[in-house]
């Protein structure tokens, strides 16, 4: 019989012989094309911890396509999660598409940091959101007609 050791999520366990459904975590490397290309394909993306609440993540949904990257955030005080798709960058060579999936994410998470939404926002409901703010201070000479921005 196998040894029964103390519950770590981390470790793996050896039960009777058998593994246990807590597994260890496998190491992946998303910073070379030989390490992703190892990945088996999921709908979950695997993430990469750039920073404390700042992941990238590189989802591989099929073998011979490739995977497309994604940032994401976590508000340490809500523990709520945010993320952004950052897209597949198949425009680069594969080894530069880490680093430019990297340099995106950052730039997000820049934007958070600088008080920024997550929220993903249309130029229409910008415009009327300034619109509202404009009428809100009484700025009447400002005038900007809603109606054009539909067409």
């Amino acid at each position: 019989m196998g040894k029964t050791v103390k519950f770590s999520p981390r470790r793996s366990h050896k039960i009777s012989g058998r593994f246990s459904y807590f597994q260890a975590r496998a190491t992946v490397n998303l910073t070379t094309v030989a390490g992703r290309d190892k990945l088996p394909p999921r709908r979950e993306p695997y993430y990469l911890t750039l920073m404390q609440g700042c992941a990238l993540g590189f989802r591989k949904m099929s073998s011979d396509r490739a995977g497309a990257w994604v940032a994401r955030y976590t508000n340490s005080e809500t523990r709520k999660s945010h993320k952004r798709a950052l897209g597949v960058f198949d425009h680069l060579v594969p080894s530069e598409r880490f680093v430019a999936a990297k340099a995106a994410a950052d730039a997000w998470f820049e934007h958070l940091g600088a008080g920024g939404g997550a929220q993903v926002v249309t130029v229409k409901v910008a415009c009327e959101s300034y619109v509202k703010h404009i009428r809100d201070c009484g700025q009447v000479a400002a005038r900007v007609d809603c109606l054009h921005l539909a067409a």
